[in-house]
């Protein structure tokens, strides 16, 4: 007997699609600019973290720094040879013996004591005022050392800057003393001029 039931349909099939191939980065496909990099790390993650990185950072000029010190306190002796004073053999005594000792000296400093030596030669200032000068510049010295945590240099600083400070009312008083003792030599010396001048004519 036959059957005339309709024939079944074949069943459906989903079109087969090729796979893609994966996403390739500019410069595996050969595109990349000539020098061009890739920011890696934590840099790539954060933008501009590399270029902070980069800045440099400002050096205190008043932390003693040991890669410059034996220059430094070598060049200060040079000075104090050149423009001598009575302030300037003190310099170099105390600079001798900090430098055997190892102390370490900050750029501030080193500029001050340099512009004092010159100055007290050359007279544009008093031995007190250079003392004064170098307390203030050692007690700033102090505060950044041993805010720093370099204990024996801040002490060594601390120490400095009463030093100075008491060299210079010291030399304050011995000043005041040497004017009051030429002042009234002063009057009596003008006038002596004066009558030279008047005999010459």
């Amino acid at each position: 007997m036959m059957d005339h039931r309709p024939a079944a349909k074949p069943a459906h099939k989903a079109p087969i699609h090729a796979a893609q191939p994966a996403a390739r980065s500019p410069s595996a496909a050969g595109h990349a600019k000539p020098g061009a990099t890739y920011a890696q790390g934590a840099a790539a993650a954060k933008p501009g973290a590399a270029l902070k990185s980069a800045t440099p950072v400002a050096q205190d000029p008043h932390l003693a720094d040991a890669n410059l010190t034996v220059a430094m306190r070598s060049e200060i002796d040079r000075e104090t040879r050149k423009d001598p004073s009575f302030y300037a053999t003190l310099v170099r005594v105390v600079n001798a013996q900090l430098q055997k000792d190892g102390i370490g000296i900050s750029a501030a400093s080193f500029a001050s004591v340099m512009a004092n030596v010159r100055e007290v030669h050359q007279g544009k200032i008093s031995q007190s005022t250079a003392h004064f000068r170098e307390a203030q510049t050692f007690g700033q010295d102090a505060m950044s050392s041993l805010s720093h945590g370099h204990l024996l240099q801040g002490a060594v600083e601390g120490g400095g800057a009463a030093l100075n400070a008491l060299g210079g009312a010291g030399m304050a008083a011995v000043e005041a003393v040497q004017h009051a003792h030429a002042a009234p030599h002063a009057p009596a010396a003008r006038l002596e001029r004066l009558g030279s001048k008047k005999k010459d004519r």
